[in-house]
């Protein structure tokens, strides 16, 4: 019976030794052991996405502000990118001596600014871009519109069929959207551009 209970004695005070902290983990002073120093936060600056598109994955851009499609890869700082804003809309202009109004809807006349660079196939792709065919109308009921081809103003205004590398031009694109005020979008065949909107 002694035996036993110094047996049991001995288990009892192996799993208290098992239990408490080693020896060299305390001070003299009898203090708890300090916990081992954590890591410092990461100071790694956040993966940059590019810049915030809303909930269509459009670009908001102003009227005046520039936009831009770049080579593959590269951002507005490209030498190669084709830069393009819309300064002014004008709404239901008096038309051209030949020209003619829509039976229905309204006519945008969007008077635009482009700038070519270095890169020749992105400038030559620039006409796909720029055209009343990548347009269209988001309407108060959120329902998205193709715009169509507008015949008011005087053709000689528009933007030109070709763009060459390292020029900048001038001139409008005529489309007709259902409503004389809202939100005009352009969306584009070119990979990896995008699209962006603007409010009028």
């Amino acid at each position: 019976m002694k035996n036993l209970k110094a047996a049991a004695a001995v288990a009892a005070l192996t799993l208290l030794a098992a239990c408490s902290p080693p020896d060299s983990d305390a001070d003299s002073s009898g203090d708890a052991p300090s916990l081992p120093a954590t890591a410092a936060p990461s100071t790694a600056p956040e993966q940059d996405d590019g810049p915030e598109t809303n909930e269509r994955g459009h670009l908001v851009k102003e009227l005046g502000e520039e936009a831009g499609v770049y080579p593959r890869g590269e951002g507005p700082d490209s030498p190669g990118g084709v830069t393009f804003a819309i300064d002014k809309v004008e709404v239901d202009p008096a038309c051209h001596e030949f020209g003619q109004a829509p039976d229905e809807g309204h006519t945008l006349v969007l008077h635009m600014r482009v700038a070519t660079g270095d890169d020749r196939e992105l400038a030559q792709q620039a006409s796909g871009v720029l055209n009343p065919f990548n347009f269209a109308e988001i309407g108060d009921d959120g329902i998205t519109r193709p715009a169509q081809v507008g015949m008011c103003t005087d053709p000689a205004r528009g933007l030109p069929n070709n763009f060459g590398m390292n020029q900048q031009y001038t001139g409008v694109i005529e489309i007709v959207v259902p409503q004389a005020s809202g939100t005009v979008a352009l969306t584009t065949p070119v990979p990896n551009a995008g699209g962006w909107e603007w409010t009028y």
